[in-house]
């Protein structure tokens, strides 16, 4: 690849990749389809309460798996009375 050819590929934007994935029938994850602009681990700690509502809403039996973990583990490690809030803070 030569240096110009590089720069013109880092001044592509999002949606000329798409079109390009697309246009090639290139598989790729279907939360990007769903407003996600970087797809990675279902609960990410890095998320916004946006993103972990979204992902909520798209993948609720995925969620529950990991929250029931971490419910289980919050009942060992917490006062009862501080499960819910510890959950609700990111655990």
């Amino acid at each position: 690849m030569q240096p110009d050819q590089m720069q013109s590929y880092s001044q592509v934007g999002q949606a000329e990749i798409f079109l390009y994935l697309l246009h090639r029938k290139i598989l790729f994850k279907d939360a990007y389809r769903r407003s996600f602009f970087r797809v990675g681990c279902t609960i990410c700690p890095m998320s916004s309460s946006w993103g972990e509502s979204i992902t909520n809403d798209l993948y609720p039996a995925e969620i529950r798996t990991f929250l029931d973990k971490i419910e289980c583990y919050a009942r060992v490690m917490k006062p009862i009375a501080e499960v819910k809030r510890f959950i609700e803070q990111g655990a």
